[in-house]
């Protein structure tokens, strides 16, 4: 987790947000979930990244599920493409509904590296990722034909 405070506005930076969703302690994926409903008050946001939306789904005291309150409690969200498993998790668990050509876009394919959907608020759009030779660059470089990327 980081904290960047920057001319008064407050960014949380959660990166493997499926590891605070440990079954075995549903108070820590609690308490992200208090941060997601009550950063906006302060002039803040908070962003987080899984690639695991089964483990971040399973979040739950019993009550709530804590990984699909955060997700349904995000105003923006971004989704690559994810596993069937994980589009049918997110549409029964997190109440996301994806039209057919949206869960095309995010079943992973070979002609689809960069593809993803993004929703802001009730606006979806398509995404195209297409990083420049210098992003390729910062990421040790393009892959190589063949090559996960």
């Amino acid at each position: 987790m980081r904290l960047r405070e920057q001319q008064g506005e407050r960014r949380c930076f959660l990166d493997e947000l499926h590891v605070f969703a440990d079954p075995s302690n549903p108070q820590s994926m609690e308490f992200i979930y208090q941060i997601w409903k009550r950063i906006r008050k302060y002039d803040g946001s908070v962003w987080g990244a899984t690639q695991q939306v089964e483990e971040l789904l399973r979040a739950s005291d019993g009550k709530k599920n804590y990984g699909g309150a955060v997700i349904e409690n995000s105003l923006m969200k971004m989704f690559l493409p994810l596993a069937e498993k994980s589009i049918h998790d997110l549409m029964t668990q997190a109440q996301i509904k994806f039209s057919d050509s949206e869960r095309k876009i995010l079943k992973p394919r070979k002609k689809n590296k960069g593809e993803g959907i993004f929703i802001y608020a009730d606006k979806r759009v398509h995404l195209l990722i297409e990083p420049t030779e210098v992003e390729w660059e910062l990421m040790g470089g393009k892959p190589k034909e063949g090559e996960a990327g």
